[in-house]
């Protein structure tokens, strides 16, 4: 375009919410159909944003952000002529995954004679690669894994649950006979309890102590 030709009036800019590729938000901007370029022409856009805070943005992570101060073909700036993308690439679709927000065994202090560990799995969802309500996130191919450690972290019985039951956010029970995984008593001390899920590619964990007092 000539040099001081201004386009402010055939631009609109807006931030737009996403949650493609872990992202937050894009800025969008759409040329009216006022602004016609020949084959050959161009236009350099100038903009700025910034957080209310003025506080300092995480670029490491941002889709499009290259460190350059020349211009050049960047692929991870999109464009779209009539709602179709003609030039670059979106961000890849993530999966929201399930994680551990807690495990506690009950009752603690126990008796040697059985508890119950209670896992408690978070999440929230983003995309249709899992199914959501407003109150439940379900990943039916979450697994889930349950550890029991002594002091010393050697492990002495586990088990691993798949499917819906335990793929879905909310409080999950295992029972626990307070045997090693041979079958014999454990003697009185201090142990410890980890659950472990792994969901659409993340794993999460969270640790706590249980004690046996016969």
């Amino acid at each position: 375009m000539p040099s001081g030709t201004t386009i402010t009036p055939d631009v609109q800019v807006t931030v737009v919410p996403t949650s493609l590729g872990g992202q937050t938000n894009y800025v969008s901007y759409k040329f009216t159909g006022n602004l016609v370029l020949q084959p050959g022409q161009m236009i350099q856009i100038q903009s700025r944003f910034n957080k209310n805070d003025w506080s300092n943005m995480l670029q490491d992570n941002d889709w499009s952000y290259t460190n350059t101060s020349s211009f050049i073909q960047w692929n991870k700036i999109t464009g779209y002529q009539g709602g179709t993308l003609v030039w670059g690439q979106e961000p890849v679709s993530k999966a929201s995954a399930l994680t551990v927000a807690s495990v506690l065994a009950f009752p603690n202090p126990s008796t040697g004679n059985g508890t119950n560990l209670v896992i408690n799995l978070s999440g929230s969802t983003s995309n249709a690669n899992v199914i959501s309500t407003q109150t439940q996130m379900v990943d039916p191919n979450a697994q889930v894994t349950v550890k029991v450690y002594t002091l010393a972290f050697r492990m002495i019985w586990f088990q691993t649950v798949t499917g819906t039951s335990f793929g879905t956010s909310g409080n999950h029970t295992l029972y626990w006979d307070e045997k090693d995984s041979s079958g014999a008593n454990l003697a009185n001390g201090l142990y410890y309890v980890r659950a472990t899920v792994k969901s659409n590619g993340s794993t999460s964990t969270k640790t706590s102590p249980i004690l046996i007092m016969k």
